[in-house]
């Protein structure tokens, strides 16, 4: 499968600005935070004792885990009919996926433009792979004030010479994709040891489900090439962590509501 990637002057200003610089999701265990006095409140739960559960949540922060805990387990204990009762739940849903969201979104460095109100949302990973000047594919996300979030993914080749890098192959088990590019965007330096190239597009849809199935595999292998030669890259599972961790919270951010991405981002 192929792919030629064109990138818009205002798509590459986007993620240049920015780097620089669900469904409710289920986002406590009931195997967790789970003490005896809330194990009887659970067994012996009405309708009303899980309404005043759930209006003791409060302002969600990480700190009111156990309350939301408290809550679910309550609010499970229910039968149908009882569950359909509960006049606050949607306080409960919504506290799971605020949750839920910060939680995910605690893996990542989070890092705001002012001037154009906006927000990027990439791995540490990333920037520790920079500073030992090694090679990565690695997603990350941005959204404005009041827009759903963008995918972008920026591509690092590291090696003892220049590839003059135009061609990117991926091959993870029965997967290989292969992503065409313009070579005159491409960033080139050398730091005194090794020669490196950086670049970035947008990904669509396609690209984001792309990167979910290679995470399937055993093993991930990167070629970058271009008129200079090839180099091959294995992916480490520190950088698979890293494109886990901004796929979900991707996920879970586009999914989410403006208020509860509001919610997620504060306290």
């Amino acid at each position: 499968m192929k792919k030629t990637m064109k990138k818009t002057a205002a798509a590459l200003c986007i993620a240049a600005t920015l780097v620089s610089v669900a469904a409710p999701a289920m986002a406590v265990s009931p195997a967790e935070y789970t003490s005896t006095a809330v194990l009887e409140q659970c067994n012996t739960a009405t309708v009303a004792a899980v309404e005043n559960l759930i209006s003791q949540i409060g302002t969600v922060t990480t700190a009111r885990r156990p309350a939301i805990v408290a809550a679910v387990n309550a609010y499970n204990e229910l039968d149908d009919a009882s569950k359909a009762q509960v006049s606050n739940f949607a306080v409960l849903a919504e506290a799971q996926q605020v949750l839920g969201l910060k939680d995910a979104l605690a893996k990542l460095k989070i890092s705001y433009d002012k001037v154009e109100d906006a927000r990027s949302y990439v791995s540490p990973t990333e920037d520790r792979l920079s500073n030992q000047g090694k090679s990565y594919i690695l997603p990350f996300f941005a959204n404005g004030s009041t827009n759903d979030p963008s995918m972008f993914f920026m591509v690092l080749c590291s090696g003892n010479k220049y590839v003059y890098l135009d061609t990117i192959t991926i091959r993870a088990g029965e997967y290989k994709y292969t992503y065409t590019i313009d070579w005159t965007d491409v960033d080139r330096g050398y730091d005194g040891k090794q020669y490196w190239e950086l670049t970035s597009f947008v990904g669509d849809d396609e690209d984001i489900q792309w990167f979910k199935n290679i995470l399937s595999a055993d093993e991930i292998i990167i070629r970058y090439s271009g008129d200079g030669g090839s180099i091959d890259h294995t992916v480490t599972p520190e950088e698979r962590q890293a494109i886990t961790d901004v796929l979900n919270a991707y996920d879970l951010f586009k999914a989410a509501s403006p208020t509860v991405r509001a919610k997620a981002l504060n306290n």
